[in-house]
């Protein structure tokens, strides 16, 4: 009940950001790993999270992104490896 809780005033609060004209982005790092997240029914235009709250390897984490939020994007680069922030995902 909690998370249905959580999940409505999120939903609420992008609803209300996106009236106003602002881009949102959500900080999900504590809930993804305990609920099943549906970033398209969040409706925020970016989520991150981090990889070590799901017992993964310390230092990575995903950016979830609308692909018109992505595409305005540049890639971002470290030494010589590139990431790509928009990768094609058919559901």
């Amino acid at each position: 009940q909690t998370k249905q809780v959580v999940a409505s005033l999120v939903h609420d609060i992008v609803e209300r950001s996106h009236a106003a004209g602002a881009t949102v982005m959500v900080d999900a790092c504590q809930s993804v790993p305990h609920a099943v997240t549906d970033v398209q029914a969040m409706g925020a235009d970016l989520i991150a999270f981090s990889g070590h709250k799901m017992l993964g390897p310390s230092g990575i984490g995903v950016l979830w992104g609308r692909p018109d939020i992505l595409d305005q994007l540049p890639p971002a680069t470290e030494r010589e490896f590139q990431v790509f922030w928009r990768q094609q995902i058919n559901y």
